[in-house]
């Protein structure tokens, strides 16, 4: 049931800068359009992961800082259970329509179980903001802990048609939202341009994980052999990648270009501005910030056909598609284009960035808010 006194009011459940990572630059986007249309509190993490579990240098952006909001709210801190009590309580206090969930790992199991139970006793509805439904290096028990927390929420929303329909098959009845990832139109232009080179500049972003297939691309681009074509690796490598990263070295020479760290916002916009197209040859993906950030910079996307970047890019508008793991497909995608080819598509990017903004999602999250929030058997069900 919706709680006494409810407000046009929602909580937010996760991380905000000075996180690092791309839920938490969704987020804080996701905080900032709600607070356009409703009262929505957020409430982040004062301590996200312990160091000895980070396998990078550190979570925290060092260009960054906390947000000066008194509707932001750290308190939730990963080792200390009495902090999970502390934000389901000040949630309940709000009287929220709903409380949204940011969920990605069975990491916050335990968090967001004894949160989301405690609300649920409390009459406030919860809906999970699923960017996996699953770990993307799952096991057994991890879909176990998954399903388990899937199971205590009265409404969802997912990045991609895959997750929707495996989430409406399994929880059949409760209300789905499905929708990309709005783009990111407002991460700050460059204050240095970089040359581009050759003819075609190519960049591949984010943390290096094995599940993106970074070697499909390293193939690619060994079967092409074309001195011409330039490839930018930017981001942290995990240690789950460390044979890819030692392939790179190894083979480093003009046409590799490698920051494998953290990559700081402006050399982010300065990479972003120079390459021709983004490349993500992901294994799979529930969706991708990493997209919306290249429409950001008006750049096209070269993607695997798999799961949430099937719904975030346009064949032959916003981008290209090839078969995840073939290397020859990529490769001759590559040999077909040529940097005229692709900045013919910035217009199909802008159309694109225009038309799935970060405001037109809210009003979809709150509408999803008010649907669960008149939901009188959100305290009975498992």
């Amino acid at each position: 049931m919706k709680p006494e006194g409810g407000s046009n009011a929602i909580a937010l459940i996760g991380p905000m800068p000075p996180h690092r990572g791309g839920i938490a630059q969704y987020g804080l986007r996701l905080h900032q359009a709600l607070r356009n249309r409703l009262d929505a509190t957020t409430f982040a993490f004062k301590r996200q992961y312990p160091a000895w579990l980070y396998p990078g240098e550190s979570d925290i952006d060092p260009g960054s800082e906390r947000i000066l909001d008194g509707n932001v709210r750290y308190i939730i801190d990963s080792l200390n259970p009495l902090t999970w009590f502390r934000a389901a309580e000040e949630i309940a206090a709000l009287r929220p329509t709903a409380a949204v969930m940011q969920w990605w790992t069975v990491f916050w199991w335990p968090a967001f179980a004894l949160i989301a139970i405690r609300l649920r006793g409390k009459g406030i509805p919860v809906i999970l903001l699923c960017h996996n439904v699953v770990d993307h290096e799952t096991s057994s028990w991890k879909e176990w802990l998954s399903t388990s927390i899937l199971s205590l929420a009265s409404g969802f929303i997912v990045h991609s048609n895959e997750h929707r329909d495996l989430l409406a098959a399994r929880f059949v009845g409760r209300p789905i939202m499905q929708a990309a990832i709005p783009a990111y139109a407002d991460h700050p232009q460059p204050s240095r341009k970089l040359a581009k080179r050759g003819r075609l500049d190519l960049l591949f972003f984010g943390f290096l994980r094995p599940y993106k297939g970074l070697d499909v691309l390293l193939d690619a681009l060994e079967l092409l052999d074309d001195r011409e074509i330039y490839l930018t690796v930017a981001g942290e490598a995990w240690e789950d990648c460390a044979a890819t990263v030692e392939r790179m070295r190894k083979a480093a020479k003009d046409n590799l270009e490698l920051h494998l760290e953290f990559v700081p916002a402006d050399l982010a916009a300065a990479l972003f501005d120079r390459a021709d197209a983004v490349v993500l040859p992901y294994e799979r993906a529930s969706g991708s910030a990493v997209v919306a950030l290249a429409y950001n910079f008006d750049k096209p996307v070269i993607a695997s056909r798999v799961g949430g970047l099937l719904d975030a890019v346009v064949e032959g508008e916003t981008g290209f598609f090839f078969s995840p793991g073939n290397p020859r497909e990529l490769a001759d995608i590559l040999s077909a284009l040529d940097r005229p080819r692709l900045q013919e598509l910035a217009h199909g990017v802008a159309s694109y960035r225009s038309s799935h903004g970060w405001d037109r999602f809210a009003e979809a999250v709150d509408d999803l808010a008010g649907q669960v929030g008149g939901d009188k058997n959100a305290r009975s069900r498992p």
